[in-house]
């Protein structure tokens, strides 16, 4: 097994847990590892794979968390609500739908979705009237006409880009959009925490491929957003209102692990077809098909979810 190969599988896999992720596959050596956080080009494509496998890791948080806005986080009759990072929308629409409002209070609800490219969003003509997607740069300020404005603010996959350099103009733009007494629901994966678990009847597998993402997740920290957080948090205003710590088990194993086997067949295989390479586009296959047969075998990857509830003072 080729290491350069598990590497490039490793920055594939990071960059699909979060979506935000500045992986680059220009030169695959351990410096990629250890500065990777420092670009936000966005990695996996925004076409058509790349929006379903997106939408599917969307219902596999949903699922595993048991919904998508915490219980903690106390919404107005009419909520302003904004997301970001929304990607194609969808947890703006899924919220709205799921909200028991009466129709009257869903005529006042206003969803915002904020992100970087406008390339994964759907048609307007397509969204309720009551959702609005907007192209914004996540570490940039906001226009006036946001500021004070929201309710809920959320976040989700978010923690392979932050850093010291940028956590402040970060939170300090997310915070600039909440009300007094506003909510910020903050939703990622910590990869400190990331374990293998093996299932099956048979001795346990041996992931070299798995085995080896798993200790790269391990090593790559950034800034320990969530350990940190509160000095960071407190500096814009923000308490700590709950901060819940779960595991991907049971059946949503295989749901991640096809999440990542799309995330593979789009970061990696895609390309070496595209460049025509027969070498290339062998090893690519064979990478992808040692990864897919070892979690097959029962070596899943499973990784911790955190949700951290703040509310603006």
């Amino acid at each position: 097994m080729c290491r350069s190969d598990v590497q490039t599988l490793f920055l594939c896999l990071l960059a699909q847990l979060y979506p935000w992720s500045g992986v680059t596959l220009s030169n695959r050596t351990d410096q990629n590892i250890t500065t990777m956080s420092k670009s936000l080009q966005y990695v996996l494509g925004r076409g058509l794979s790349a929006s379903t496998r997106l939408n599917f890791q969307h219902y596999i948080f949903k699922e595993h968390l048991n919904g998508l806005v915490h219980s903690k986080v106390q919404l107005p009759p009419r909520p302003v609500v904004a997301d970001i990072g929304t990607g194609t929308g969808i947890w703006p629409v899924d919220v709205l739908r799921g909200l028991k409002l009466s129709k009257k209070e869903v005529e006042g609800a206003q969803f915002h979705g904020f992100d970087v490219s406008k390339d994964q969003f759907p048609h307007e003509s397509l969204l309720p009237k009551q959702v609005s997607l907007h192209q914004q740069d996540a570490f940039g300020a906001y226009p006036d006409k946001f500021v004070g404005k929201f309710d809920l603010v959320h976040v989700r996959a978010f923690v392979s880009i932050i850093n010291l350099d940028n956590i402040k103009p970060f939170l300090r733009g997310i915070t600039s959009l909440l009300k007094p007494g506003g909510f910020l629901q903050w939703v990622d994966l910590n990869p400190i925490n990331t374990e293998i678990r093996y299932i099956g009847r048979g001795p346990d597998p041996k992931p070299g491929h798995v085995q080896y993402a798993v200790d790269q997740y391990k090593a790559f920290r950034g800034v320990p957003i969530f350990s940190d957080l509160d000095k960071h948090t407190l500096d814009h205003g923000l308490q700590l209102v709950s901060h819940d710590a779960s595991r991907l088990e049971g059946f949503m194993l295989p749901l991640w692990f096809q999440n990542e086997v799309m995330a593979l067949e789009d970061f990696y295989v895609r390309p070496a077809k595209m460049s025509g390479d027969p070498a290339k586009i062998q090893q690519a296959e064979e990478t992808v098909a040692s990864f897919i047969n070892e979690a097959q075998s029962g070596a899943y990857i499973s990784p911790e979810v955190l949700v951290r509830v703040m509310q603006k003072a």
